[in-house]
């Protein structure tokens, strides 16, 4: 058997990969969040909801009357009315009217940021699972070579009555295997090229990265999730909205004061005429019952539910953190390991002195793949449970 020992030159590790030069995740995301037409829609609606915020902000319309009357008996003549009116609530109504439209102005920008780290995350999802698929085609490929080299060899052997056809099934059926899993990992890349197409507004986009970036995880918990709930903008806009509240408040109190009319009243008959100002106050002693306490409840329900919102967002970052830290430990242990008992060489040794069969070589070979294989779900996991706990400290 040594004689074919020429087929067995190989050397399975990670650190083999050779990476071609193509976009990076940031370079990616950089290219969706300009061309991606949800995006660009839903900045256009806000910006419509924008100008709808401030309307209603402003006294009523002025209004203009004109009459005239006809006189019995016909001798008392005409007479014509001319009036001109408006209506004003209390001064200050305005004042916290236009407050609360530019509070809920800068509330469409914490939405905006919302959907748009919503919009990224699910970006960077696809591109980390092409990292993964990317790095599993490279390690096929090292795969694929050394199955075709056995599946060839054992293809002469059975030519020459070598071996026989037992033997030479199986190198073709682990060739065969090999080839099937080179096959789904394509369609998958495939299929994950085209969502980001679809989220880059239709513009293909290249994306061959293999590697997985080194990672910090900080051990100060506390002090990262301070700055991770201060850039939350769902916490954000429920402050906000706590803000709102508390301006609505005030403005019912300004409603709940007097408001007034003042006006130009004209009566011409036909040998007299009578112009004047009138003016009126409007007490809101029915119309706004309650609205004050209303107000008042609203704010206290949406202080409830930031206590709760910061408590379920606490712990959940807590227990990515967690998680995060021990993905990273596994990882870690896996790949030092890997590294120190990588016994590829002695397997081939072994199986060309005859000391293991092909079908004992094979199967410890894969453990080994499949430990490798680990390693790199370990790394994908890892890295999507960092992009949920730092979707919002871009």
């Amino acid at each position: 058997m040594k004689r074919f020992a020429f087929i067995l030159v190989f050397l399975l590790a990670l650190s083999s990969i050779v990476l071609a030069q193509s976009n990076t995740i940031d370079n990616v995301l950089e290219e969706i969040e300009k061309n991606n037409t949800g995006l660009a829609a839903y900045q256009k609606q806000q910006e419509a909801q924008s100008l709808a915020h401030k309307t209603g902000i402003y006294p009523d319309n002025p209004e203009f009357e004109y009459a005239w009357f006809s006189g019995s008996p016909s001798t008392l003549g005409n007479k014509t009315g001319i009036s001109v009116r408006q209506h004003f609530s209390f001064p200050t109504t305005y004042f916290h009217k236009n407050r609360i439209a530019h509070a809920r102005n800068d509330q469409l920008q914490l939405e905006y940021e919302k959907h748009r780290s919503d919009l990224l995350l699910e970006a960077r999802f696809i591109c980390l699972e092409l990292v993964y698929y990317n790095a599993m085609s490279t390690l096929l490929d090292q795969r694929l070579q050394h199955a075709q080299r056995i599946a060839d060899a054992y293809s002469r052997m059975l030519e020459t009555g070598e071996t026989n056809i037992i033997e030479h099934n199986k190198a073709r059926l682990n060739l065969l295997d090999l080839q099937k899993q080179d096959e789904r990992i394509s369609i998958e890349k495939k299929a994950l090229l085209q969502q980001l197409t679809a989220l880059n507004g239709g513009i293909e986009i290249s994306f061959s990265d293999a590697n997985f970036e080194p990672v910090t995880i900080s051990g100060e918990f506390d002090n990262w999730y301070a700055q991770a709930e201060k850039n939350n903008p769902v916490l954000q806009n429920i402050k906000q909205e706590i803000e709102i509240n508390r301006k609505e408040e005030k403005l019912q109190r300004a409603s709940n004061l007097p408001g007034f009319n003042v006006g130009y009243v004209s009566e011409l008959l036909t040998h007299e005429k009578f112009r004047g100002f009138a003016i009126g106050i409007s007490i809101p002693l029915w119309e706004n019952k309650n609205t004050l306490q209303h107000a008042k409840a609203r704010t206290s329900a949406m202080q409830s539910v930031e206590h709760d919102q910061q408590l379920q967002y606490y712990n959940f970052l807590k227990t990515q953190h967690s998680r995060a830290t021990s993905l990273q430990e596994s990882a870690m242990e896996y790949r030092n390991l890997v590294q120190t008992i990588d016994n590829t060489e002695l397997l081939a040794t072994a199986w060309t002195e005859g000391e293991i069969s092909l079908t004992g070589y094979l199967l410890e070979l894969s453990y080994l793949y499949q430990s490798m294989d680990k390693i790199l779900e370990m790394e994908l996991e890892l890295h999507q449970t960092l992009a949920v706990m730092n979707q919002y400290m871009d």
